[in-house]
């Protein structure tokens, strides 16, 4: 089973297939330190022939559970620690293809630090998270948002984005690859 079959069954989260269509509410960390993002490597996916990618560390947000709730939720099991929501930089209407289904993904992304003294800051990796409902591990990497332009970063407006990230929340609608 993959990981994305997984988490659809692990817990109620606001995900909804119709066919071949999927609707999913999801959030996004945007861990920036010395001019370097924090992104995470996919590199399962129901077809094992996909090519892996980047994302944003997050997750879906459960029914009855707040943005806010959830990135924390997410952070601290995913980083194993605790971290601190600073504000919402993006709201993504974000529409794409993936593993044979079209995506309607609603992504807020936020602006979050890492407290003092955390392992990701102490050392350039590699480092790995893990997916606790499942018990999978997956790789965290630093790299450096001027240079991200050749990275298989999804959603791919943040390959421009995260180079000067807003000083107010903006509503970005994304037609992806």
């Amino acid at each position: 089973m993959s990981i994305a079959a997984a988490l659809r069954y692990a817990r109620p989260m606001l995900v909804f297939d119709r066919g071949e269509q999927r609707f999913c509410y999801r959030v996004a960390a945007v861990i920036v330190d010395r001019g370097r993002v924090l992104i995470q490597l996919v590199e399962e996916g129901p077809d094992t022939s996909e090519t892996p990618f980047y994302c944003l560390p997050g997750g879906r947000v459960e029914h009855g559970e707040t943005a806010l709730e959830c990135i924390a939720r997410e952070m601290r099991e995913e980083l194993e620690e605790e971290v601190q929501v600073e504000r919402l930089l993006w709201l993504v209407e974000n529409f794409f293809a993936h593993a044979g289904m079209t995506w309607h993904e609603i992504g807020l992304y936020f602006l979050v630090s890492l407290a003092e003294g955390s392992r990701f800051l102490a050392s350039d990796g590699p480092h790995w998270g893990v997916e606790p409902e499942i018990g999978i591990k997956f790789p965290l990497e630093w790299y450096d948002v001027e240079k991200l332009e050749d990275v298989r970063l999804f959603p791919s407006f943040l390959r421009e984005r995260l180079k000067s990230l807003p000083e107010r929340m903006e509503h970005v609608v994304h037609r992806g690859e």
